[in-house]
């Protein structure tokens, strides 16, 4: 049976980020009386009042470790995995660049997201690429529950993108601005220079914005560091009609569903009923 209500935890509600937006757009869906609690809200006596309740898990950075195994000893949860946890630096490009030691010394927080991990009812991946790094690597994991549902799209996002027009293309290839190494942005640009690409770059701009831009655009081109496991915007860029190009870092670009439009809207419009239906059938 159901558990009376379903209590989502992530360290940040006010950030759009891809993670954030596609637990929003689970969120949205949800067929239960439901709370958003972030991660640093919760406390020892929240759970204990809450233990009959069902929650779902995103990123948790910054909940304690106390915490992480009291959820593993007392709580039903199931966990979204939106990178990857089980590294201090959550990249494993990362991990191994900077000569990491989290898996030599066991961080005291890595130990407890491996355990978050292996506790929790359902583990939620993003890509089938993600997915199988992680049961390649922590091998306790190929015992669990472990799904791949990728990114999530909420109802707005799905109708601004249907309502823009995209039969007018210029030639300009678009390339995100970002400051962050994972994202490549060097990369993309002197792969559109090298090869004589028109190119524009873009940030800073509302979801509006980006997806007009993507409409009226030729391509777009995101050439990653590091393991970017379901960036929703190559599923925007793609559904908007533009040309890609990308890396294999990009961890879901070679799965069936995102081949064409079509498939990709089937995608994005099934996932979300299909989550919840996985979590009815584990609730029964």
């Amino acid at each position: 049976m159901m558990s009376k209500k379903v209590i989502f935890v992530n360290d940040f509600w006010n950030y759009q980020g891809g993670a954030e937006l596609t637990f929003e757009a689970l969120i949205e869906k949800c067929p239960y009386q439901h709370e958003k609690k972030e991660s640093q809200a919760i406390t020892k006596e929240y759970l204990q009042q809450n233990k009959k309740n069902l929650f779902i898990l995103g990123n948790l950075s910054l909940l304690s470790d106390e915490l992480k195994f009291y959820f593993c000893k007392n709580i039903n949860y199931c966990l979204l995995e939106f990178d990857y946890r089980i590294c201090k630096h959550r990249l494993p490009q990362l991990h191994v660049d900077s000569n990491c030691d989290c898996q030599k010394t066991l961080l005291a927080n890595i130990k407890t997201n491996m355990l978050l991990l292996f506790h929790s009812k359902i583990n939620f991946f993003m890509s089938e690429q993600q997915k199988n790094y992680y049961l390649k690597n922590v091998s306790k994991l190929k015992n669990k529950n472990n799904i791949v549902i990728s990114s999530a799209f909420c109802d707005k996002d799905m109708s601004t993108i249907k309502s823009q027009k995209i039969d007018n293309k210029n030639d300009t290839w678009l390339i995100q601005k970002s400051n962050s190494w994972v994202k490549g942005t060097k990369n993309s640009i002197k792969y559109a220079t090298e090869k004589k690409l028109n190119f524009k770059l873009f940030e800073n701009l509302t979801r509006e914005q980006m997806l007009s831009l993507f409409a009226s655009s030729k391509g777009f081109i995101f050439l990653p560091n590091g393991f970017d496991t379901c960036p929703r915007t190559i599923i925007e860029a793609k559904l908007l009609g533009c040309e890609i190009i990308c890396n294999d870092y990009v961890q879901h670009s070679q799965e069936k569903w995102f081949l064409n439009k079509t498939s990709i809207w089937d995608k994005i419009q099934n996932n979300k009923v299909e989550f919840w239906n996985i979590i009815k059938d584990h609730e029964k």
